[in-house]
């Protein structure tokens, strides 16, 4: 029965649960701000939206800025200038859309001008960069176990081809066995049982060896 895995140590698992949430918690506060506009009697709810605020966002930043590069260059993937550069550019956003958030959710109001322009910040600049961002990291993470699953298969390959060689040459070595037992008669009986015993053994490897190739072989 296969063991379960553990999705919840994945460093993209990790990071996605770190980042992602801003994505839902900056229009869920932007919208509590405009129903505030139109009935003020909801100010009370803003504080929750400004606890998750600056609770979510110094968490995102932190994984954006570094802290995602270093949970990946902890499981043996070292990030490109380009993906660093594209965390960077998010983490940049996303420190703008917050300040932004808690100004207008500790003012308790703002005008349709500003929450027009965050929205469109949102929209238009803060998701797709996180999503271009997160998506960067999870190919390079991709990637990273895919070479890795190559360079597995590729000695798996080797080693199974050496185990190959070996047991035709124990067979062949058998057979010469077998035929020169052979010659010397009777006196080579038990030599003779033994070189069996051992050609036996040899094909025995070859059908292992046959398995294991093709269950590490490509997939059909």
């Amino acid at each position: 029965m296969p063991v379960p895995l553990d999705w919840t140590t994945d460093p993209i698992v990790v990071l996605e649960k770190m980042i992602e949430p801003v994505l839902s918690a900056a229009p869920e506060a932007l919208c509590a701000i405009a129903l505030c506009q139109i009935a003020p009697g909801g100010k009370g709810q803003l504080g929750a939206h400004l606890a998750a605020i600056e609770t979510l966002f110094p968490a995102a930043l932190d994984s954006l800025n570094s802290g995602g590069a270093a949970c990946l260059e902890e499981a043996g993937v070292r990030l490109s200038d380009d993906d660093l550069q594209l965390c960077r550019k998010a983490a940049a956003t996303l420190a703008e859309l917050g300040e932004r958030l808690i100004a207008m959710l500790r003012a308790e109001s703002a005008t349709s001008s500003d929450m027009a322009d965050c929205a469109a910040l949102i929209g238009a600049r803060a998701r797709p960069e996180v999503c271009a961002a997160l998506d960067a990291m999870r190919a390079t993470f991709i990637g990273h176990i895919l070479n890795k699953h190559h360079e597995v298969a590729a000695r798996s390959e080797a080693a199974i081809e050496q185990l190959s060689v070996v047991s035709k040459k124990i067979f062949y070595i058998s057979l010469n066995a077998s035929v020169e037992a052979a010659r010397v008669g009777d006196a080579g009986r038990g030599f003779s049982f033994i070189s069996q015993e051992i050609r036996t053994l040899s094909q025995d490897a070859q059908a292992a060896t046959a398995n294991l190739a093709r269950a590490f072989g490509p997939a059909n």
